[in-house]
């Protein structure tokens, strides 16, 4: 019926963001992707090497990273191939580009 997103830190003030089911609508959409990633074994990179500075798994891909920022070599070929691989569609998608039948 709902989610909240809660910020329990002197930083995030205890604030609470609440999501009633129509905001939800499309994360069912999004969500079956993020499965269907998983569901048929394709463990693909990021194309967004920030999003490096959030994994667990950074050390195997030889991520290099600050506080800020980070530099991951698996993270520069997706950004470089990424648009010419089917595979990234759905991600490429959900980040708001424009990827058309058959990668291109």
């Amino acid at each position: 019926a709902r989610f909240e997103y809660r910020f329990p830190t002197d930083r995030g003030g205890n604030e609470i963001i609440t999501f009633d089911a129509a905001a939800l609508a499309d994360a069912r959409g999004v969500v079956t992707s993020l499965v269907d990633h998983v569901r048929t074994g394709r463990f693909l990179p990021t194309n967004d090497a920030n999003d490096c500075l959030h994994c667990d798994s950074a050390p195997i891909c030889r991520v290099q990273s600050t506080e800020y920022t980070a530099s991951s070599p698996r993270a520069a070929w997706a950004k470089a191939n990424a648009e010419s691989l089917p595979e990234y569609a759905s991600m490429l998608s959900r980040r708001g580009h424009t990827v058309s039948e058959g990668g291109e």
